[in-house]
């Protein structure tokens, strides 16, 4: 919308006269696409120099697009009110916005014609900076935007950032007004700033609170309570599991703007694969099921919760999953088919809510557990997954004993997970996922891997054309089913490191 507001301004000062609208061109996500395939009529292509440009099938017309998905929403008043200084609360507004629009525009404009870069503001903004790497993380000459703000700001050098930042102290919300009062990494807080009294967080409590936790995070840190800490409560909660134990992992692509299939409505979502491992009473651990659907041509929705209901209804044990997206997804879905014609509609949507919230045999939430009852030095301000496995890898004895040995899964042969590097420290299994270029000798991002989410999406997104070639599409095939199954063998180690602990295994 600033974007929006400058272009009206500039169009203002050079046409006075002018009346002058403004507009965005949005997806309309109460539209459906009316054809098969909308988005490989457009492709997202990069030439040598690194620059993005969008190719259009030749020959295409409106009448193969179908109906419109775009719509114009109209946003003067909402740039009048920017330009105008109304579109902040006084008391939010930086120094360059409380300066008014015209006198900002006309400053910038200044440094940019002077070559000169504006003051640094610290503020919680810089949370999410897209320009701060690590400094242990720069090779090769490299230079982190981040840091070069800090070091202006506050004069931070790269041992400041080796200290835990008040940014890491998760889900904290006073941030901006430690900031103000000087404190920047979590050390320098006072006990009278702690979330919660120390003792409170120190007691023989069965599960923390928001607070409570947050304050461990901070006597860790100040190096007053030293190594993992897992709480009796966890016990309790396991004491309820049932035999089998099933760990579910989904890819889902949520972002495409232009539906893949007809009939969808841009961004909805399309359950592309899952993963499934199992735990028997003798704590015994086999990747029971995978199921993946790229074809371009298919909505695999509906085939995906089929399968997943094949899959977890021999038995009533219990279901884990990491995080609320498993739920969220699931709930996407039974709208999706409320919708349809498909004739198990009734059947598969009654099977969903069974098994999410308030559902009789709801899923268990792993990341939850984790935040009442588990903490790890080595997890950082992060309950992701992706930051919980290295840290307990690094300090577990039975997932070093057990998974230094080679793993035999689906999709892998022999891998060993616990691996070192020559400092002793305990490699992210997901950094032994193999790039893609491994098997495409050709390929020209050779060292690109799928190890995120992000990437699995963008992985699937890239199979979604019918003119890939095939080999590239058995590698990515392939390495998309490496990386879920994967994901739901990190859940196994969390559950088996919590057992060990507990003696159970």
């Amino acid at each position: 919308m600033y974007d929006v507001a400058f272009q009206q301004w500039v169009l203002k000062q050079a046409f006075q006269s002018w009346d002058i609208s403004s507009y965005l061109m949005l997806a309309d996500k109460s539209r459906q696409a009316t054809v098969e395939g909308l988005h490989q009529n457009f492709r997202v292509v990069e030439d040598e120099s690194g620059r993005f440009s969008v190719d259009v099938e030749e020959g295409i017309s409106q009448e193969d697009l179908g109906q419109k998905i775009l719509t114009e929403v109209q946003v003067t008043d909402v740039a009048d009110k920017i330009i105008n200084g109304e579109a902040v609360a006084e008391d939010d507004k930086t120094d360059l916005q409380k300066k008014g629009f015209e006198e900002w525009v006309t400053i910038m404009a200044e440094h940019l014609a002077d070559g000169e870069k504006y003051p640094v503001e610290i503020g919680e903004n810089c949370k999410d900076c897209p320009f701060f790497v690590k400094p242990t993380e720069l090779e090769g000459g490299q230079k982190s935007g981040g840091l070069e703000c800090w070091s202006e700001a506050v004069d931070w050098t790269a041992e400041d950032f080796q200290k835990p930042h008040i940014f890491d102290l998760w889900s904290y919300r006073d941030t901006e007004e430690r900031l103000g009062q000087g404190i920047f990494q979590i050390e320098d807080m006072d006990e009278d700033q702690y979330p919660a009294t120390k003792e409170s967080a120190l007691s023989e409590t069965q599960e923390w609170s928001t607070d409570q936790r947050q304050t461990i995070q901070i006597l860790s840190a100040k190096g007053e309570i030293d190594g993992e800490i897992i709480l009796d409560g966890l016990k309790s909660e396991i004491d309820d599991w049932t035999f089998p134990l099933h760990f579910i992992d989904f890819e889902v692509h949520i972002g495409s703007a232009l539906p893949f299939h007809k009939g969808m409505r841009p961004y909805e979502p399309v359950a592309f694969q899952f993963s499934e491992h199992q735990m028997q009473q003798d704590f015994s651990v086999q990747h029971q099921t995978e199921w993946l659907m790229t074809d371009p041509h298919k909505f695999p929705n509906f085939d995906f919760v089929q399968t997943l209901k094949d899959c977890l209804s021999d038995d009533e044990g219990t279901i884990f999953m990491y995080s609320t997206f498993e739920n969220t997804i699931l709930g996407q879905i039974a709208d999706q088919l409320e919708e349809s014609e498909v004739n198990d509609a009734d059947d598969l949507t009654h099977w969903i809510q069974t098994i999410t919230r308030d559902g009789e045999r709801q899923m268990v939430d792993l990341l939850e557990l984790t935040k009442k009852y588990h903490y790890h030095p080595l997890m950082g301000g992060s309950l992701s997954l992706k930051d919980v496995l290295p840290a307990i890898l690094q300090t577990s004895n039975y997932l070093e004993q057990k998974y230094s040995q080679p793993y035999q899964g689906k999709n892998f042969d022999g891998i060993r997970w616990h691996q070192t590097d020559g400092d002793g420290k305990v490699r992210d299994p997901y950094e032994l996922l193999p790039p893609l270029g491994k098997d495409l000798p050709n390929y020209k991002k050779a060292d690109e891997a799928i190890r995120m989410g992000s990437a699995a999406m963008m992985g699937y997104s890239r199979l979604q054309f019918g003119d890939l070639e095939e080999e590239e599409r058995q590698v990515i095939n392939d390495a998309l089913l490496q990386y879920c199954e994967l994901d739901t063998l990190a859940m196994v180690m969390l559950v088996e490191h919590w057992l060990a602990h507990i003696d159970m295994i």
